[in-house]
């Protein structure tokens, strides 16, 4: 009976010493949002994917299953096999400042994107042919809008009521020249340390740049955004370029 007792006093003492070194609210959850897609949702780095392949599912107000973590999202990333957005799937991820929709997607759904309160920058494809009703409403932030097509296609997008941000939003076409500065990654009118370290989060995967920040990104024009590109910007920056 002793012994018994002094190997569960043990078994107790290492449970506890091994939960004490998982960091606090560090959590991985996930599960699926449709047929063929996952979603998986990392609360410490606030890190969200979507991967596989299929047509999301779509969701009524406050029913996505990442629902009750929306809040801390402030990167999302959506497998280049998704074909829609589901309704209100992406709705009040307030810390989500860029939002990039993979080339294959034909639908953003009703609310998708609502109340995401810091999104500044949208990348939308030209297979996306209906946004629906309020998708970005309430996106005070969102300044630029990047379209893969022509502004003839945009037009022909059927968009729904309560998109205001998106259409008030600058947006920049497939045939819309090119401005700005090669090495100002993030399109602030100057090439700075901010640029190099957005460089840097991109190609640590954790951001994303759009079509245009990546053509910025591209410093010594070989077509490809690498380490070359930030050994580059550094060199410019310090004169020796």
């Amino acid at each position: 009976m002793k012994k018994y007792i002094s190997l569960l006093i043990v078994t107790i003492m290492i449970f506890a010493a091994f939960s004490s070194a998982i960091p606090s609210g560090a959590a991985v959850y996930t599960g699926t949002c449709g047929d063929g897609l996952t979603w998986t949702l990392e609360t410490t780095s606030g890190g969200m994917t979507i991967s596989g392949s299929g047509t999301m599912k779509n969701y009524s107000y406050n029913t996505t299953p990442w629902y009750k973590y929306r809040t801390g999202v402030s990167l999302l990333m959506l497998s280049d096999d998704l074909l829609s957005i589901g309704d209100w799937a992406f709705y009040e991820f307030t810390g989500l400042k860029k939002a990039t929709v993979p080339e294959k997607v034909k639908s953003i759904g009703l609310c998708a994107f609502r109340n995401c309160e810091k999104l500044e920058t949208v990348t939308i494809p030209v297979s996306v042919k209906t946004i629906g009703g309020e998708a970005f409403a309430n996106c005070s932030k969102l300044k630029d809008v990047y379209y893969g097509g022509t502004k003839t296609e945009w037009g022909k997008i059927s968009i729904g009521n309560g998109n205001d941000c998106l259409l008030n939003a600058n947006i920049h076409y497939k045939d819309s020249p090119q401005t700005g500065l090669v090495g100002d990654v993030d399109g602030d009118g100057n090439v700075s340390m901010k640029d190099v370290l957005l460089l840097r989060k991109a190609l640590a995967g954790a951001t994303v740049l759009n079509t245009a920040e990546s053509k910025r990104a591209d410093v010594d024009g070989d077509g490809n955004v690498t380490m070359k590109d930030v050994l580059m910007l550094r060199k410019i920056l310090a004169g020796t370029a």
